[in-house]
């Protein structure tokens, strides 16, 4: 059987018929989880490069600040003041030499590299894991990095309006009936089953130790049987056929046949 190949943004190619390979492949559908990023401010913030401004923020790059900014899928630290990023479209770059003003920016597949400058910091890194959101009112401020809000009394509570969905069928925020571990299989990876947990509001791949939540869940064509589930990063998994042990699971352009192992 011929090795099964994809090509990916710098040209490169990655084998799907590989343990490797199918990692790699893998990983790219998940953004770079932020407690894995470079410490300090490291090229994060607004550069001037000539041709336009680069936007390296904590959640992706962009060459507008104001444009929609690509998550990262990994940067690799090969020396101080050196990396190489590489998004999740596969699209890989360098930047060099880099200072708290200064840096020179490359891109392997086209070619191009630029001197550029520090206009403005990244936004400060924002810890939320041990905070506590409920509704105030007051004023707020950023200090060394952390959310001050001052003390106000709480409002009394409000129903909220229930929110309208006009494109899509409003469905349970809980028990999905696709919820629950499920053992699936593809001929693209000839390694065995690869393993999905399908979450109320989130879907794990055990195999990279990765979680993405659901932007959003709708019926495809009004079925019980079909469902489209957008995904927090961009991409999409179609689960169709869907039966109390058994779907046909379309993700990341793979076909894959799933059994269910159990139900959360």
């Amino acid at each position: 059987m011929p090795a099964l190949r994809l090509s990916v943004a710098d040209g490169t190619s990655i084998r799907l018929d590989t343990e490797a390979g199918a990692q790699a492949f893998l990983t790219g559908l998940l953004p770079m989880p932020a407690d894995e990023l470079p410490k300090g401010d490291a090229f994060f913030g607004v550069w001037d490069c000539g041709i336009g401004q680069f936007s390296y923020r904590y959640d992706g790059y962009a060459t507008d600040p104001d444009a929609a900014h690509s998550p990262y899928m990994s940067i690799e630290e090969f020396s101080p003041g050196t990396f190489g990023v590489t998004l999740m479209d596969g699209y890989r770059m360098g930047v060099f030499d880099v200072t708290p003003t200064t840096l020179t920016w490359s891109s392997p597949a086209s070619g191009d590299m630029f001197e550029c400058r520090r206009i403005a910091p990244a936004p400060p890194r924002l810890s939320v894991s041990s905070a506590t959101v409920e509704p105030v009112l007051g004023t707020a401020e950023v200090r060394s990095g952390e959310i001050v809000t001052a003390p106000a009394p709480k409002p009394e509570p409000v129903q909220p309006a229930p929110i309208e969905f006009p494109a899509a069928e409003v469905l349970q925020v809980t028990g999905w009936p696709f919820e629950g571990d499920w053992s699936c299989l593809s001929g693209t990876f000839e390694t065995g089953a690869m393993a999905f947990k399908f979450g109320p509001d989130s879907v794990t791949v055990p195999v990279i130790g990765s979680t993405v939540g659901y932007a959003d869940v709708t019926k495809i064509g009004g079925r019980e049987t079909a469902y489209l589930v957008e995904l927090m990063d961009g991409q999409q998994a179609a689960l169709v056929e869907l039966e109390t042990d058994r779907m046909v699971l379309f993700a990341a352009g793979n076909l894959f046949d799933c059994a269910r192992e159990s139900k959360s």
